[in-house]
Formats: C-alpha cells, sequence, structure tokens
C-alpha cells in the first residue's frame, strides 16, 4: 500500500508543476507477477477524448489506457506512456521495470562433449529457460559470453570450468566443472583380507562420465566399484588390472599388478535366475559343494541342481541357494530377486492436478475400449482426459473404470483429493461527504489490486481515497478489484450528487503593439474588476487599453471581486515593451577591380537606397555594381522610417581602378613559302592564329609553311582573363615562290665523335616531297634525314633526288663527300654518315645572316660569346641538339653576350638567335 501512495503523491506533485505549463500530464504506475506486468494510469488532465500510446521497452505497444503486457524474457525494460487529446495538450513519462520469471534464483548448469582434437563443446543448460547474460571460464585463462561456446584447448590435461548466468537486477548463479581433455590416469593399491580375498584401492584421474573395469586374473571382472573386495576360488599368481574409459572425450588408460593367493579349496555358491512369464528357471553356476538347496520365496522349495519353478500369482519374491561342503564344513548361501508380472488384459491408470478451482484429469490406462470417471460429488464423466471446475472444498474421490470388451476384461482404480478452493474478490465500498469533498471508505475483499474511478475522469489505486470534485453534476463511481491468483474481477457501483456554488475567476488577455497594450476581459462571476499595469497606472474599465513610457518588462494583474459570495480572484500576465527604434544606416563597401560588393547593415528601417555617384542608384538591400570608367566616387546609402518619420544618410567614397581591355594583334616575316609571326597582342591571358589555308595554332609566336602560292588572311583572336574580353585582329599575306621544289645539302663534322660525318639537308620541305638519297657505294635510301654506315674511307658522290606529284617539280643536288683514315678515323674501319633536317634550325636563313655575326671560341669546352651589331635589340636563343632538341635557352644582348655550356655534352649543336627583325643559326662544337 506505501507504494500506491507514493504513486498518489508524486502524481500531486507533478500536478502542482505541471499546471502552469499544461492541462495534462502523463503518469503511471505497475504490477508484475512474473513476466506478466499490469500498467495503471494515473494521468492528470485526462479526459474520454484522451488517448493513449504506450512502449513496453521490447518492441511491443498498446493503445489501451491500461493494459496487461506479457514479457517474453526476464531483465529490466524502458516504458514509456504518451497521453494527447483533441485541444493539443501532450505529455510523455517513461520509467524502468523489472521482470522476472523466478520464484527463487537460477540453476547455472552446463554440459559437455570433448574430441580427440582438444575441441571441447561447452552446452549451457541454465534452468529457467531466459535471456541470460553469461561468462565462461575455461580454466586455461580464456573467457567467452556465448550462450553455447566451443573452445580449442592448446593441450591435454585437467581444467576446471566455470559458467555464471545472470540478469541484471533479476538472477545470478554460478557452477563449475572439472573437465579431463583427453586426459586419464589409473593406479591402485591393495590389501590381504584373507588367505584367498583382497581389498582393492583405486586412484583414478579422468572425469565422472569415465567408466571402471577391474580385470582380477582369475577370469573374473567387476564394473563400476571403484573399491572392490575380491575372493579368489584357488591359489595362484593373478594379474590384476585396472581399466578406465572416459566417454567424454573418448580416452582409456590402464594399470596392472600381480597379487599371489594361496586359498583353500571351499564351497562356491552362485546362479542365475531366468523368468518367463510366471515361470522361473534357475541355473547354477556354484562349485565344490556336496548338498544343493533353494527355497522360492513363498514356501515351496527344491533340491535339483537347476530347477524349474512357476510361481501361482504376480509378485516379487527372493530366490535364494545354499551349498554345502561336507568335507570342508563350508556352507554359504546367496539369493536373487525376481519379479512375477504376468500382464492384465487391461490397466487402469490416471493422475489428478488442481490448479485453483479446475481439477484436470490426465488418463494412463492401458488396453480399454470403453473408459468412464465417477466423482464423489456425484459427477461423471467419459472423456478420457477431462477438466472440471469445483466449487466446494473437501476431500474429492475420483474413480476410473475402464473395459476392454475383445478380452472382457475390466479394472478399476480410485484416488482421493483435497480440494482447497481460492476465495473470490468482492468490490464494495461506502462514503462520507462534505460539499465537494467525498471521503471512500473500502470494504472490497480478497483483491490485490484496487482502482475507483471517479466520474469526472479522474482515478485512484488508494484503497480509502479523499476525492474533490471541481464542478457540480451526479458522478456514477465505480471500484474494481482484481485478485491475479484467480483471475477474478469484480465491480461495484455508487450515484454522488455534487453542488458547488460558482467562484468568481480572474481571467483577461493581452495584445501587445510596440509600446501599447489592449486588455479583453475573460473573468467570470464577479461584480467588480481593476486592473494594475506595473507602471504605477490602474483602471476599473474592464476592456481599457495603455501605452508605456519606457522599455522594460511589466507585470499586469487583473483582481475580481463577487461581494455577494465574499470571493475575491486574482490573474497577472508578463508583458515585454520595446519602443520602436529611430532608423540608422550602415553598409561595408568591397570594391574589386570595377565592381562593387555593398553588405547591408542598416537597422529600424523599412526603405532604403543607394546611390552610386555616377548617377545610378538601387534599391536592392545588398546590391553589386559595375562601374564603366576608372576613378574616385561617393557611395550613399540613405534610409526611411515611415512610422516614426525617419531618414537618414551614411556616404563612403572609393576608388574603383577598370580592368583594360585585351588587345590583338601581330607582326610577321615572309621566306618563300614559310612566314613568322610576332605577337604583339596585349591584355590576353590565350591566344589563337587562323593562317587562312585550313590551318591553325595557339602558340605565342608561330611559324607556318604554305603548301601553295596564294593571299592568305591570318586572323589573330586573343581571350582576356576569365572570358571577359575577346578581340580579332587580321592581316593578308600573300605567298609566291619560284621553285617549290629544291634539293640542297651542307656538310658538318663533329670532332667529338670520331668517323660520323654530317649532312644538314636544306632542301625545301612539303608533306608531299619524294626524297632519294645515292650514296655513292651501291646503297640507296628514302627519307628526308636518313642514315647510312660505310664500310671503307674514301671520297664518295653523294646525291639528293627530289620529286613532287602534286606539285610537278623535281630537283637533285650532287657532291663528292668523305672521310680518310687520318685523324680521328686512324683506330676506325670506315665511317658513319648522318643527315639532319635543316629547316628545324632555319639553316635555309643562315647564309644571309651569319656574316653579321661571330661565335667565338668554337670549338669550346665551357662558354661562347656572340658578337653582332645585331645585339643592339636583344634577342632570343635556343642550342638545339642535332636531333633538334632544345638544350638551352635565353635572351642575349651587348651588356650580357655570353653563354654557358659546361652543362651540356660534347657534341655538335646548332645555336638559333632571333628577334622580331633578324633571324640566325650558327653551329657550334663543345669539347
Amino acid at each position: 500500500m506505501s507504494i500506491r501512495i507514493l504513486f498518489f503523491y508524486a502524481v500531486v506533485i507533478l500536478s502542482t508543476l505541471s499546471t502552469r505549463a499544461q492541462s495534462c500530464s502523463a503518469f503511471f504506475s505497475y504490477n508484475n507477477s512474473g513476466l506478466i506486468a499490469s500498467f495503471y494510469d494515473l494521468s492528470l488532465g485526462a479526459s474520454s477524448n484522451t488517448q493513449y500510446s504506450w512502449k513496453f521497452g521490447d518492441g511491443d505497444s498498446s493503445m489501451l489506457k491500461e493494459p496487461v503486457h506479457t514479457y517474453q524474457n526476464s531483465g529490466i525494460f524502458q516504458v514509456c506512456l504518451t497521453i494527447s487529446d483533441s485541444i493539443n495538450c501532450t505529455s510523455t513519462i517513461c520509467d524502468s521495470i523489472i521482470v522476472s520469471n523466478f520464484s527463487s534464483n537460477c540453476d547455472a548448469a552446463f554440459n559437455f562433449s570433448i574430441d580427440k582434437t582438444n575441441s571441447v563443446i561447452f552446452t549451457d543448460q541454465t534452468t529457467p529457460i531466459s535471456n541470460y547474460t553469461y561468462k565462461w571460464d575455461f580454466g586455461d585463462s580464456t573467457f567467452s559470453s556465448f550462450q553455447n561456446p566451443t573452445h580449442n584447448y592448446k593441450k591435454t590435461g585437467i581444467y576446471p570450468v566455470k559458467l555464471k548466468a545472470y540478469i541484471p537486477g533479476a538472477a545470478s548463479c554460478i557452477t563449475s566443472d572439472t573437465l579431463y581433455v583427453n586426459y586419464c590416469e589409473s593406479k591402485f593399491n591393495y590389501t590381504s583380507l584373507s588367505r584367498d580375498s583382497m581389498h582393492f584401492k583405486g586412484i583414478v584421474a579422468s572425469s565422472n562420465s569415465s567408466s571402471i573395469h577391474w580385470d582380477f586374473g582369475d577370469g573374473k571382472s567387476t564394473f563400476g566399484n571403484l573399491n572392490p573386495k575380491h575372493r579368489y576360488s584357488s591359489s595362484g599368481l593373478f594379474t590384476v588390472t585396472l581399466s578406465v574409459f572416459d566417454s567424454t572425450s573418448n580416452t582409456s588408460c590402464s594399470y596392472a599388478d600381480t597379487v599371489r593367493i594361496k586359498a583353500p579349496k571351499i564351497c562356491q555358491i552362485g546362479f542365475k535366475a531366468i523368468v518367463n512369464d510366471s515361470n522361473l528357471h534357475v541355473l547354477s553356476t556354484a562349485k565344490n559343494f556336496t548338498n544343493i538347496f533353494y527355497s522360492f520365496g513363498n514356501g515351496d522349495s527344491s533340491f535339483v541342481d537347476n530347477p524349474i519353478y512357476t510361481y501361482k500369482k504376480n509378485g516379487v519374491y527372493s530366490v535364494c541357494q545354499t551349498v554345502y561342503n561336507a568335507t570342508t564344513n563350508c556352507t554359504k548361501t546367496t539369493c536373487d530377486t525376481v519379479t512375477i508380472n504376468v500382464p492384465k488384459a487391461c490397466l487402469a491408470d490416471f493422475d489428478l492436478s488442481l490448479n485453483l478451482d479446475t481439477l484436470e484429469i490426465l488418463n494412463k490406462a492401458k488396453s480399454y475400449n470403453s473408459i468412464v470417471y465417477s466423482l464423489s460429488n456425484g459427477i461423471t464423466l467419459s472423456h478420457p482426459n477431462a477438466k472440471i471446475i469445483l466449487s466446494n472444498n473437501g476431500p474429492l474421490q475420483v474413480c476410473q473404470f475402464i473395459k476392454n470388451s475383445v478380452n472382457n476384461c475390466r479394472d478399476t482404480l480410485c484416488k482421493t483429493i483435497n480440494i482447497v478452493l481460492p476465495p473470490k474478490c468482492t468490490a464494495s465500498f461506502n462514503y462520507t461527504q462534505t460539499g465537494p469533498t467525498v471521503q471512500f471508505k473500502n470494504n472490497a475483499r480478497f483483491y490485490d489490486f484496487i482502482t475507483y474511478y471517479f466520474g469526472d475522469g479522474d482515478s485512484s489505486i488508494i484503497e480509502n481515497p479523499e476525492h474533490l470534485y471541481q464542478n457540480s453534476g451526479t458522478y456514477l463511481v465505480r471500484q474494481k478489484v482484481v485478485n491475479k491468483l484467480t483471475n477474478c474481477e469484480s465491480f461495484f457501483e455508487d450515484s454522488i450528487n455534487v453542488f458547488i456554488p460558482p467562484r468568481c475567476l480572474a481571467n483577461f488577455s493581452v495584445t501587445i503593439v510596440a509600446d501599447s497594450v489592449s486588455i479583453r476581459d475573460l473573468s467570470s462571476n464577479n461584480n467588480y474588476c481593476r486592473y494594475d499595469f506595473g507602471d504605477g497606472f490602474s483602471t476599473t474599465n474592464r476592456n481599457p487599453k495603455h501605452t508605456y513610457s519606457r522599455n522594460g518588462t511589466y507585470r499586469i494583474c487583473q483582481t475580481v471581486i463577487d461581494t455577494t459570495n465574499n470571493c475575491e480572484s486574482i490573474k497577472c500576465l508578463d508583458v515585454s515593451i520595446v519602443l520602436p527604434k529611430i532608423c540608422d544606416p550602415n553598409f561595408d563597401a568591397i570594391v574589386v577591380q570595377d565592381s562593387l560588393f555593398i553588405l547591408n547593415k542598416a537597422t529600424n528601417y523599412n526603405q532604403l537606397e543607394y546611390s552610386f555617384g555616377d548617377g545610378n542608384s538601387s534599391s536592392e538591400s545588398n546590391p553589386v555594381y559595375i562601374f564603366k570608367n576608372s576613378g574616385t566616387y561617393q557611395v550613399c546609402q540613405t534610409v526611411f522610417n515611415e512610422r516614426n518619420n525617419c531618414q537618414k544618410t551614411q556616404c563612403k567614397s572609393i576608388a574603383v581602378t577598370v580592368p583594360p581591355k585585351c588587345l590583338a594583334g601581330f607582326e610577321y616575316s615572309i621566306k618563300e613559302d614559310t612566314v613568322r609571326f610576332a605577337n604583339t597582342a596585349s591584355f590576353y591571358e590565350k591566344v589563337f592564329y587562323d593562317f587562312g589555308d585550313g590551318k591553325v595554332d595557339s602558340i605565342e609566336n608561330p611559324q607556318h609553311v604554305y603548301d601553295k602560292n596564294g593571299l592568305y588572311v591570318v586572323r589573330q583572336t586573343v581571350f582576356g582573363k576569365d572570358g571577359n574580353c575577346v578581340n580579332v585582329f587580321h592581316d593578308t599575306i600573300e605567298i609566291s615562290v619560284q621553285r617549290l621544289c629544291q634539293a640542297k645539302y651542307q656538310i658538318a663534322l663533329d670532332t667529338s665523335k670520331r668517323g660520323t660525318l654530317y649532312l644538314i639537308n636544306t632542301s625545301t620541305k612539303r608533306n608531299s616531297h619524294n626524297y632519294l638519297w645515292n650514296f655513292g657505294d651501291g646503297e640507296t635510301s628514302n627519307g628526308r634525314t636518313p642514315t647510312h654506315k660505310y664500310e671503307n674511307f674514301g671520297l664518295y658522290n653523294i646525291c639528293l633526288y627530289i620529286s613532287d606529284d602534286d606539285l610537278g617539280c623535281m630537283s637533285s643536288y650532287c657532291e663528292e663527300v668523305g672521310l680518310d683514315s687520318n685523324g680521328y678515323l686512324l683506330k676506325n674501319k670506315g665511317f658513319l654518315l648522318r643527315v639532319l633536317d635543316g629547316s628545324f634550325v632555319g639553316l635555309d636563313e643562315e647564309s644571309d645572316k651569319e656574316k653579321h655575326m661571330n661565335i667565338y671560341p668554337n670549338p669550346t669546352k665551357n662558354s661562347i660569346q656572340i658578337e653582332s651589331n645585331m645585339l643592339i635589340n636583344s634577342m632570343a636563343y635556343e642550342l638545339l641538339d642535332v636531333n633538334g632538341k632544345i638544350k638551352a635557352e635565353g635572351l642575349v644582348n651587348e651588356a650580357n653576350n655570353t653563354i654557358e655550356l659546361s652543362h651540356i655534352q660534347p657534341g655538335m649543336y646548332f645555336i638559333r638567335l632571333w628577334n622580331s627583325n633578324q633571324f640566325v643559326v650558327k653551329r657550334i662544337i663543345k669539347q
């Protein structure tokens, strides 16, 4: 009862704390028996429209007001109740409960199986079955939390295994066992009891499932007894063996020793009894006797060695054998029990089970085709397994009558059981009333749980509650009692009339507009009303308006009085007053080249406008503006607030730099069909050339070879950064080449590579050209730059032939060329001829320009100097190897005319120099 009283106080406290926040508050109590939990709604503010949502913590839920839930396993569960109604009031409460199906603590147990690999399979047998947490200790410093683990031991041996099973807050139990993992050890010692008797004492190390076998060496043995006693029938030396077999791990071991016996020849007893229905056949194994005697346990006897005897009645009989040897004066007796049980043709049998008021009859009869039960209370039943609900206490006799009409067999069995019925629950109460307060007195009997429903939406689980009604009316009060053990519910109802005179009640609402409040009177049952606005002003006007002069939080209180019923009621509300603010301009200006980004920071305005200082303006809050011209501009922000007639302006000076626009342009020089372009464009990021013959390029200073004579319009397009500018420049170029095919080569010798002679091919170069070389030693080759190996030194007439079917031209050039065996070629046989492409270094222009330039020293080891009147203007240079790869590049002029070559490998190179007006190619030997 104390738990329910605490729940009631908790409900009252929660109700007091939550009244200001909302009109409903969820709360509940519970009671559990085993895994069955009953939940009781104690929520405040609940009504007939209240909806309930229960979550039981195990994945199940319910929408009933007071559900009963059955958990599948013991444990701790968090239960949550959420209530809601039609006026959007929602409340939730959660609590942890413990449920357990344990009438006492759990009983930990397990079994196991072992294989030859030392692998052990453990099987949990803890009772009762539930959702336990497991902790295994395998005895070898390893552990597991599985229910049925498998563990591999590293070696055979003896291991103590422990199992702990527990459910937090519900149960905990521990068991242990010793495992003999493929381990077995046996030994024994013995003492003499007499000349022919020995007492053996075995010492065994194996599991409890081991079987014991003794072989006494005289043809006799025994099982199971670890410390047997044995009498020998003859003298001699006997080998005794103790064998142990562990069925758990299929492991065996044995131990043998010898004993010496000096036994007299005495009489020996023994027989085997064979029963067949009512017949007994005795087979004697006795020895060394002169007389033998049998008694059959029913007064009959026999002196025959192996008698056959027929019993007349079923029963258990003691059959005894007595032998006598007159020579040794030996007398011995042994007995055995035999059971004579000739089965009936039918057999009555049944069990009785009483659960509360229900008697259950469980049939166990055999060989029947008709069955009837007769009860001493006059009830007759014909079903083999019957149930009956009893209404009276006291002894009850139940008799079972069975019949087998086939073999005309009848049998009867009667049993008596004492009936003790549980009492029935009964609901009842009376009450006393003082105005709206009613005191209830409980008269219910034989119950576990009690609930009162007061008819106004409230309820209580207190046995003798006191209830205060809030409104007048007639209320039907209902008491409900429950007895879970007897599955009994009982209800009792009574009507109560309540009259409460109406009370005055203060109530009002407030509407706030800036610094003013408007009051709406919602009070009732009064004839006087006064308001206090918290700033010293008060009024008796029922629906007043008031304007505050300062910011702040004010408490407005309404006092109403009913002078007739001597009633006074007060209600107060807090209001926050914020007076209107004046407008305040403010902004940040960020300038990126020609773009202005404005971040508005103005406050207390409803309109704004920006002027950018160039005649343009914007009413956007955070505008982005692009200026057309560079300069300094006065940017101003003006804000307006019509409510308080406020207008203010803030200005800032900014500097704008409009980036230059991209501009295309180029210059060019023409040599026969080859045009060199010099880029003069500015303020751009990318450049693109269209040469007018269907070909294009994107390098800064391209060189282009035209295939045919004619006029070509060359267009250069440049693109500004981020694609914000595009500009095009074009010019017309005239190509007029007199000879379209011109065969020619020059001779060069690289002193760093002995045995190699270079021919520099300075012929015209067209994709449609065909080349044929005749090396003067009977060998030929195609291609513009072949390599040829001469087998012998000497002078050879080398000819180059060019033909072009597209251009309709042919040309040839021959010259006697060779190396002798002097100089660098003394140790070599033959020499190598390499032909280089003169067009990649511009040798076709060298003859016109080289007289204006001097390069020394040449050959050189470290550096070269350049002397030329062309260095007045800086010249760009590129150093190329014989394969056309650039090895060095840079600028030279009159002040800086030395080029460092110490990092270049020895060999022949070409240096190409140029500016906007000149182009020169020279050959250099690096030693």
